[in-house]
This record gives structure tokens, sequence and C-alpha cells, in this order.
């Protein structure tokens, strides 16, 4: 019988063995945020200008490195006004989230939408109503770049199978480790593209999304 197969499976087939050191900052700074609709490694920033950085969709990644374990909305009051939220508790917001990054808590909580009143932040899961879908991405650090004694620069490179590219883009981040093993994201920086269209850096709360010409300003 025959079958019409209206697919092609893409795989890739690795050449070399991966590098055990490289592949293990992958695993470290890389892999534990990604790219589903959070857009740490999707813009470019620094500390000095965290532009369109959004930190509240970063909570719930970062909730999960520091407890091991995922966040739910319904552990936590929800609100539809002036949009769809649930509002977290400024302590284990700024706890979870501050200790990966050089901002004053002013700046922060300017940035995130601290609410004074009920000491919160509002923080959305991804939900059909903002949820940005993009293929699979596997990202895979090609090499570590020592600044200083205490900073590095990843280059990463970002595959894609569903689109058919071993190289959609490529995006170095800058690290500072600390004495206690812990780290801070000091930076991203976008340094290829190709002719495929990379996933949208978009934030998932409405009022924290931009226009084209912000990204362009913030590039």
């Amino acid at each position: 019988m025959y079958l019409d197969r209206h697919w092609e499976a893409t795989k890739l087939i690795r050449l070399h063995p991966a590098n055990k050191e490289l592949y293990d900052l992958t695993l470290k700074y890389i892999m534990p945020i990604g790219y589903h609709n959070v857009n740490l490694f999707l813009l470019n920033w620094n500390a000095d200008n965290y532009g369109n950085l959004c930190f509240n969709d970063l909570f719930d990644c970062l909730y999960r490195v520091e407890n091991d374990e995922y966040l739910y909305a319904d552990d936590y009051p929800y609100y539809t006004e002036p949009y769809n939220h649930s509002a977290i508790p400024a302590q284990l917001f700024e706890d979870t989230i501050l200790p990966y990054f050089d901002i004053t808590i002013e700046e922060f909580r300017e940035r995130a939408l601290y609410d004074a009143q009920s000491n919160t932040y509002p923080w959305q899961d991804i939900s059909c109503d903002n949820i940005l879908y993009y293929p699979s991405l596997i990202p895979e650090v090609t090499d570590c770049i020592k600044v200083d004694e205490n900073t590095i620069k990843l280059i990463v490179n970002v595959m894609c199978l569903d689109k058919q590219t071993d190289n959609l883009f490529i995006h170095e981040v800058t690290i500072r480790t600390l004495s206690d093993g812990k780290f801070k994201y000091i930076g991203n920086e976008i340094t290829y593209t190709g002719d495929i269209e990379i996933p949208s850096a978009q934030a998932r709360i409405p009022v924290q999304r931009f226009s084209e010409e912000d990204t362009d300003e913030n590039s």
C-alpha cells in the first residue's frame, strides 16, 4: 500500500562529539530559561540598558530553578483588571528574580509593574491569550570566552529542526559568576540572524509589549 506523507522528518547528525564542558554550560545557563514566551535571550540588553527585557515573564522560570518545582497560578490571587494576572507577593517575586541581575530595586519595581498598595507584582502564566507559538529551539554553547576573573561570555548557536536549520540565530550571553556558586545575567546580544524570522520577543502582559520601533532603538 502506498502511503503519502506530506511532511519530512528532520534530524541533525553530529559529526563530532559534544564538548562536555560547553554542554554543561548550556544546561546550567541557557536551558533553564530557554526561548518559549520569555525574552531574556531574544533581544539585546545589558546592565546599563535593560531595554524591553521582561522580568515578569522570568518569574516562573527562575522559580523552577530556585525551588526545583513548578509554579501554579492557582496558588495566588487572580485579577482580571486592568488585565488578567496573578498577584505575586513582592518578597517572593523579588527574592526569586533580583539575585540574577544587577539592577536597583527602584528600577526593577518600575519595570516589573510593582503595585505598592497590594505589595505585589503581576504575573501571567502562559495561556491561549498570550502564547506566542514557535517551533522548538535547541541551544548549544559553542564557545566560552573569559572576560575577566568573574565574567564569562557564552556564544550560543540556536538550532531549529522544524525550520530545518542548524543556525537559526546566534547570541552572546554575558554572565558574572559569584563566589557562592550562583551567578548573574549581565547582558545578551544577538549577533547573527538568517533569513528565517526568530521568535517574537513580546511580553505576556499587554502593557509591557512594545512596537517594532522600540526594538530598533534598543538594538
